[in-house]
Order: C-alpha cells, then sequence, then structure tokens
C-alpha cells in the first residue's frame, strides 16, 4: 500500500532534483545519493534521453506516492519520480529508495535512472 511522502521525503527529492536541473551530477555522488550510479552514469542517461531536467512543480513533490517496503531492517520506502525535460513530464524516472537510520536519519539512494 502506497503513502503519501513526508516533508522530509519531499525535502530530499528536492536537493536531488536541484542537483539535476543545475547537471551537479557529481555533487549526488559525493553526497552518497547516487546509489550504485556513478556521476557519469547519470549524466550519460539524461543526455541520452535529450532535453533538460526543469524543476517538478512542488504540488507533484508534495503528491507523491511512496511505497513502504516490508521486511527491512529500518524503515524504507521505494519511490518512481518521474522526472520533468523541458518542463514538461517524462517518462525518465528516478527509481529510488529512501531508508531511515538508527539515528533517525534519512538516507536516500538511487537505484536507477530509466525510461518507464
Amino acid at each position: 500500500m502506497s503513502e503519501k511522502a513526508s516533508k522530509q521525503i519531499v525535502s530530499i527529492l528536492r536537493k536531488i532534483m536541484e542537483a539535476l536541473v543545475r547537471k551537479d551530477y557529481l555533487f549526488i555522488e559525493s553526497e552518497s545519493l547516487a546509489g550504485r550510479l556513478s556521476a557519469a552514469e547519470i549524466e550519460t542517461a539524461i543526455r541520452d534521453y535529450g532535453g533538460n531536467i526543469t524543476p517538478i512543480p512542488d504540488d507533484i513533490l508534495e503528491q507523491l506516492e511512496v511505497i513502504p517496503l516490508e521486511n527491512t531492517e529500518n524503515p524504507t520506502w521505494f519511490i518512481d519520480l518521474d522526472l520533468w525535460i523541458n518542463s514538461k513530464q517524462s517518462d525518465l524516472t528516478l527509481s529510488m529508495e529512501v531508508v531511515r537510520d538508527n539515528t533517525g536519519k534519512l538516507i536516500a539512494n538511487i537505484l536507477d535512472l530509466h525510461v518507464l
């Protein structure tokens, strides 16, 4: 069952989106947000798709559905976020998980960047 993204999750997504809009893929990698993808792989996926990443409207982010994962050591949510290219929603999708660690901090990991 899905649920609405918390304000903390939306804040993390905004941070990632701001970096994507700036084409600051090294920031995403250096902040350990890239998960198993390198900055170069993120850049290549976006370049191959074409167009420019643009900010996702706030109302879309705030209404984003997240899927809580069961049987995980810490609370974990899965997110598929359709990126916006040239100010329009695209089928280029950022798949990620957000985990609440033992200190209560939310940690995001990009799992994939692909066309859905």
